[in-house]
This record gives C-alpha cells, structure tokens and sequence, in this order.
C-alpha cells in the first residue's frame, strides 16, 4: 500500500500546515488505519481530527468552550 502511505504522508504535510481539510483527511486515515503506522493509529487519528474539529468550531463563530461538546481522550 505504498500509494496509501504516500497519500497519508500528503495530508500529514498539508495538516501541519494549518489546512482543515487535510486535519480531516489525516484523521480519517488514522481511524482507518490507512497509509499509518497501526500502534499510533488512535491517538494520532484522535488528535487531527480534534484539531479539525475546534478549527471547524471556531469558524463557525462557535465558541469552543460554551458549544456543548466535550472533546476527551479517555
């Protein structure tokens, strides 16, 4: 699945550099397992689309902390 890996690898780039969709897309792979190493599949998968999400909040005029969702790792 060299295609996969090099697919991730395309999102993680864009994802850090600040854009929302890939942040998406990343966290989509994680929870999938594609393109990524399986034993950081979870949290990493966990942590982009968290990003995404308070990004998406945020832009929406949402406030984060007042929105009604609980974002928790455990």
């Amino acid at each position: 699945m060299k295609k996969d890996r090099e697919t991730a690898s395309k999102y993680r780039q864009q994802a850090l550099e600040g854009d929302l969709m890939a942040m998406n897309n990343m966290g989509v792979c994680y929870a999938q397992g594609i393109g990524v190493v399986e034993n950081h599949a979870t949290t990493q998968g966990f942590e982009y689309s968290k990003q995404w999400l308070l990004h998406h909040l945020t832009d929406k005029g949402m406030d984060k902390n007042s929105s009604g969702i609980s974002i928790s790792s455990g």
